[in-house]
């Protein structure tokens, strides 16, 4: 038996792109937050965002989660989906590093 929608002939209008070469503020601070909330180390996260994308307002004496989080609210859009891909493969390095710790040592 068809379902209603295809008996009756409704269809669900197309969803249109909201987001075309852009990263809103939310999704800039949800690659932050949610990585702290994956359990990152703030400052383990901070050198990375750091270490992956040209920052030209880095101070020696400024705190680097402050930096980190300020380059992911003023860096190019592309560079907020590429860091989002970035901390994700390393999110998955640190589970499987994890994970193997956990291993016994295999027997010679």
């Amino acid at each position: 038996m068809q379902s209603f929608s295809n008996r009756h002939g409704i269809s669900k209008p197309a969803v249109p792109i909201v987001v075309r070469e852009g990263a809103p503020d939310p999704l800039r601070k949800m690659v932050w937050n949610g990585a702290l909330k994956a359990g990152a180390n703030m400052l383990a996260l901070s050198q990375f965002i750091l270490d992956s994308m040209f920052y030209p307002h880095y101070r020696p004496e400024r705190a680097l989660a402050e930096m980190a989080e300020n380059a992911l609210m003023v860096c190019p859009w592309i560079e907020v989906y590429e860091m989002a891909e970035l901390r994700q493969q390393y999110g998955r390095l640190e589970k499987t590093r994890r994970r193997a710790s956990y291993l016994p040592a295999r027997p010679e």
